[in-house]
């Protein structure tokens, strides 16, 4: 009975490391995504002649003081 239960529990160990990462990889593409989406990159004017540190894909519309997504 002991060996049995032993044995049940190492062989869910790899699927809660598996699903511990997978949520952690899940969370990582959330937050880059959200962050290129919805941030105007850095520098917020950047184009193909200013290379810019960080892309991202919304506006950022200077009469408004606001972030458009695009």
């Amino acid at each position: 009975m002991v060996i049995s239960a032993t044995m049940s529990i190492l062989d869910m160990a790899p699927s809660v490391k598996e699903a511990s990462d997978r949520f952690v990889l899940q969370s990582r593409t959330l937050d880059i995504s959200n962050l290129l989406l919805n941030d105007p990159g850095l520098p917020a004017d950047w184009n193909s002649g200013n290379l810019p540190d960080r892309i991202g894909l919304a506006e950022y519309n200077n009469f408004s003081n606001s972030t458009l997504r695009n």
